[in-house]
């Protein structure tokens, strides 16, 4: 019965998600629609989608604006005409660990409208849901880590 309306409404699905987000994502869901498929590295197709994003920026900001709070209180020593190696991870574990945090209000969450990272499928979580509630599709558990580098 559902094979019945994915291919009745499949087509007025995809033209809603192309003009909802862009015509861009529709091959890559059609293929999630039609079960699925192995890892794929979407970086040459959507990495810069990723780096523009609204969410990659307010991630970005909030941790620096941590990073340099936390280095102005408690900054490191560095030797004259030398650097300094700071472990991120190290230095702001918290924040770091809020990304992957759903109560968190720094949660990295790719969830704004019109944002193609946002309607990617499994974008918005560590790992698609579904892969877990529907075995049979070929669905990504794959990480999806949130982290600042180096990781």
């Amino acid at each position: 019965m559902a094979e019945y309306y994915r291919a009745k409404n499949g087509g007025w699905l995809m033209l809603g998600i192309s003009a909802a987000v862009n015509s861009r994502v529709v091959p890559l869901w059609q293929e999630y629609l039609a079960g699925g498929s192995s890892v794929k590295n979407l970086t040459p197709d959507f990495g810069t989608d990723f780096t523009n994003s609204p969410t990659t920026k307010k991630t970005t900001t909030h941790l620096f604006n941590e990073l340099k709070t936390s280095l102005a209180a408690t900054p490191p020593s560095v030797p004259l005409f030398g650097s300094v190696f700071i472990d991120i991870a190290k230095q702001i574990p918290k924040q770091i660990d809020e990304l992957d945090d759903p109560t968190s209000p720094n949660q990295m969450n790719f969830n704004v409208p019109k944002d193609i990272p946002a309607i990617l499928p499994a974008a918005s979580g560590k790992t698609s849901l579904l892969a877990h509630r529907a075995p049979s599709l070929r669905l990504s558990t794959t990480s999806d880590m949130r982290a600042a580098w180096p990781w």
